[in-house]
């Protein structure tokens, strides 16, 4: 089956579906693939295609030769072919297949570690790299998409389109094609479903995409940067909070306003500060959690937009704690400070950053 008469919207729209599912990744380096090939380790090569997909499989090929024997040698289990040649023949026979396992484990789960995969390939699929990888990646994508109990998993279209948007848009671009002389003239086969006329614009989708959200993961890093310094802005006050309440503690003054008196009594029998500290620590682990989660977006996973929303939900909430927690620490620092003469204050705040400036320089 081919997809050539879907239209321009229909087309963009599985694009957006696989995006919405499996997120988005860089491209990866050709190398890491193509290399083992150029080393007579197709395995490997095929091994690493899975891991690029997110799928820590075995993956083991089976060769199909050019000419079958009866009962001597594999075979496919399909009569399909690859694509039509650029006269419309049909001349090519099907290049590889994956044999989907019934009890095929789910995605994520620790079944599915090692588990074994069986792709049977053509002679011919090894004539060009770009090809090889191209045709593999589509079958292993094939596993990906079941193992997720995707609700498109059988369709074509939104199989071509996993490796492209998990990093393997150059491989594909490069492989998709090729040009073989067959009876004195040359013609090209188009492996995949994606129309020619399409196939760029769905990459240029999908590189698109890519750049709305590397740009907010940008954002979400810059903004919990912030947030850092938001948290060490409040335990600096919180730090000269409690220095001024213990020197007024030590020297109370003889009159204190009504209202002071009354907070300042609050803030030693509840131990306000202590309380602060204690709120303060958990918005610190909750800024650890953050890192984390943002860290792990930096690595060479891919980028989803729901990820990101639950990351930056995650850090607008921490931030709301944050906020009133250093306002709370500055109307209790400023009715200790208030409660204090001036000049007297002047020096106690002097004294502690001098203490603070010898102490990180020691």
């Amino acid at each position: 089956m081919t997809y050539d008469h879907l239209g321009y919207e229909a087309i963009l729209e599985a694009t957006d579906t696989v995006i919405g599912l499996l997120g988005i990744k860089e491209e990866a380096p050709t190398a890491i693939f193509l290399d083992p090939l150029r080393e007579g380790k197709p395995e490997e090569s095929v091994n690493r295609v899975a891991q690029a997909l997110g799928l820590p499989i075995q993956v083991r090929l089976v060769e199909v030769p050019i000419v079958y024997e009866r009962e001597r040698t594999p075979m496919f289990e399909t009569s399909s072919l690859s694509r039509t040649g650029s006269d419309n023949q049909g001349f090519e026979s099907i290049a590889a297949q994956v044999r989907l396992p019934a009890g095929l484990p789910l995605y994520s789960s620790r079944e599915l570690v090692g588990f074994p995969i069986e792709i049977r390939i053509s002679q011919r699929a090894y004539d060009q790299q770009a090809t090889f990888i191209t045709l593999i990646a589509h079958e292993i994508s094939h596993v990906l998409l079941t193992s997720l109990q995707a609700p498109f998993a059988g369709s074509e279209l939104h199989v071509d389109l996993a490796p492209l948007v998990l990093g393997l848009r150059p491989l594909v671009r490069a492989g998709r094609k090729l040009r073989r002389e067959v009876g004195g003239r040359v013609v090209e086969t188009t492996f995949g479903y994606i129309p020619d006329s399409l196939f760029e614009t769905v990459v240029a989708r999908i590189e698109f995409a890519l750049r709305e959200l590397l740009a907010t993961r940008t954002e979400l890093e810059q903004d919990l940067r912030r947030l850092d310094r938001d948290t060490q802005r409040a335990g600096l006050a919180l730090r000269l909070g409690g220095h001024l309440l213990r020197a007024l503690d030590r020297a109370p003054p003889d009159t204190t306003r009504p209202a002071h008196a009354r907070r300042l009594a609050d803030i030693h029998g509840e131990d306000t500060l202590g309380l602060h500290e204690n709120r303060l620590a958990d918005v610190r682990k909750a800024v650890g959690s953050l890192e984390d989660s943002l860290s792990s977006l930096r690595r060479p996973s891919a980028l989803s937009a729901r990820r990101l929303k639950t990351t930056s939900d995650s850090l607008r909430g921490v931030k709301s704690r944050c906020d009133t927690l250093a306002a709370d620490i500055d109307s209790d620092v400023a009715v200790i400070s208030a409660s204090l003469p001036r000049y007297r204050l002047f020096w106690l705040r002097v004294s502690y950053l001098l203490r603070r400036l010898f102490t990180s320089t020691g």
